[in-house]
């Protein structure tokens, strides 16, 4: 199978895609009131298929668990075992990169590496900065204390000060920092401190990360990056909702008034962090929107919602399945089988039927159709290639055409006697002569 790598990321990426694709139709079918726990539950699941190379995982478990082993594929047939999985008695070898693939992963891990080093960097001298010009807060360690214990969080948390007018913010996955700043009032830097708390409890910055991956890998794909932006508004939703829940009536209102005045008088800043609230005024309707307003809708509603997204979304992962020869039982006859990249084998099969048929329809393990010259040599022909070809100067020969089809368990093998070219595969004057079926069929 060429461009095997490609084609399973562009699979990742279809799948990916579909989920998404769906998530958005449905928070424009239900005007948004889905629970933002419940959208970031499915963006997770988006992450998944866009990272995790599933359709490959899905094939293996399907012919090494669920497909019993066949000790006859093809007889006296040339096979290119370095663009093919092969299921061998050591294990599963994987088709080996073309030249393009080859090309094409250098330029992108060179680009990824950049990248990667560049916001690395930016980070190193960010963290510098804050140790630098940033003071230890003390005033709310009491604080600090009980609300970790409230929100059952064990990890060294540091409260660091700034007197510049940004948003509160939070950044780091092992050892976070939460910034307060001048942009916050006493009375508002409790409820900050929930908030980012609530952020450092569901690693929202980890998957922040996870999300700069996606865009890396899947740099193509222009839902990458909205899949992006959706992910930072839903996680501030999410810790919106999760504070309030634990708020009263009133102090939910005093929460939603201290988003709106910092959001009013902070300046943007640009650094690897997640910040308190910012200045975009539709985002703040709907944060404000939702907190005086919480949504909910049925658990029936949300579950029917996710079973519908992950059915439709995994037709890209069952649809893939590349060329897969079984050598189980067969190549420990062959010598240093990892490094062989074409062989040319006999097999036989165990069922009688295999022996039964004419030797050009064990083509049929592969091709549906196939051409047999008069001389006995035997062309396979694929589908495509019985389309007219009106560019090409056809040379035809004569012989017989096979077309094999199934039927289940069954199948039926048709006989034409025609003309195919032999520069395009164009099949001419076919007619009708002959038909068989094969019950079960020995073929396949």
């Amino acid at each position: 199978m060429k461009l095997f790598f490609i084609t399973l990321l562009l699979t990742m990426t279809l799948s990916g895609s579909l989920a998404f694709i769906l998530y958005l139709l449905i928070m424009f079918i239900l005007h948004e009131k889905v629970p933002a726990s419940f959208r970031y539950t499915i963006l997770k699941f988006c992450f998944f298929l866009f990272i995790v190379p599933v359709p490959l995982v899905k094939h293996i478990f399907v012919i090494w668990f669920l497909s019993p082993p066949k000790h006859a594929i093809i007889s006296d047939f040339i096979i290119n075992t370095a663009q093919t999985f092969n299921l061998t008695d050591r294990g599963i070898l994987f088709p080996s990169f073309t030249h393009f693939e080859k090309l094409f992963c250098i330029i992108w891990f060179f680009v990824f590496i950049v990248i990667f080093c560049s916001q690395c960097i930016r980070f190193i001298h960010f963290r510098k900065y804050l140790i630098k010009n940033l003071v230890p807060v003390l005033d709310y360690s009491e604080n600090l204390e009980q609300l970790k214990l409230e929100f059952h969080i064990k990890r060294s948390i540091k409260v660091l000060y700034s007197q510049e007018y940004i948003s509160p913010f939070t950044f780091g996955i092992l050892n976070p920092i939460i910034v307060l700043t001048a942009s916050a009032t006493d009375t508002s830097n409790l409820y900050i401190l929930r908030h980012e708390l609530q952020h450092i409890k569901t690693h929202d910055f980890f998957y922040r990360l996870l999300a700069m991956l996606i865009l890396l890998l899947h740099c193509f794909n222009p839902l990458s990056y909205l899949l992006f932006k959706e992910l930072k508004e839903v996680q501030e939703m999410n810790c919106d909702e999760k504070v309030i829940k634990s708020l009263s009536k009133q102090d939910s209102y005093a929460y939603g008034a201290s988003i709106i005045h910092t959001a009013s008088i902070s300046r943007p800043l640009i650094a690897p962090a997640i910040f308190f609230s910012k200045s975009d005024k539709e985002f703040l309707k709907k944060r404000v929107k939702a907190i005086s307003t919480p949504y909910s809708i049925k658990f029936s509603t949300m579950l029917l919602c996710f079973f519908i997204i992950c059915t439709l979304s995994c037709i890209p992962v069952f649809a893939y399945s590349p060329s897969t020869y079984d050598w189980r039982g067969e190549s420990s006859e062959i010598q240093d089988f990892d490094n062989v990249t074409w062989c040319e084998m006999s097999f036989s099969n165990d069922s009688n039927d295999a022996l039964e048929i004419p030797k050009d329809e064990h083509y049929f393990n592969i091709y549906n159709n196939i051409f047999v010259f008069s001389d006995g040599t035997i062309m396979p022909v694929d589908n495509g290639s019985i389309s007219f070809y009106s560019s090409c100067n056809h040379v035809f020969k004569s012989g017989t055409f096979k077309k094999h089809y199934l039927n289940g368990k069954n199948c039926t093998i048709k006989i034409y006697s025609a003309k195919i070219c032999t520069k395009c595969s164009h099949i001419s004057n076919a007619v009708l002569t002959n038909t068989v079926t094969y019950s079960p069929c020995p073929h396949k």
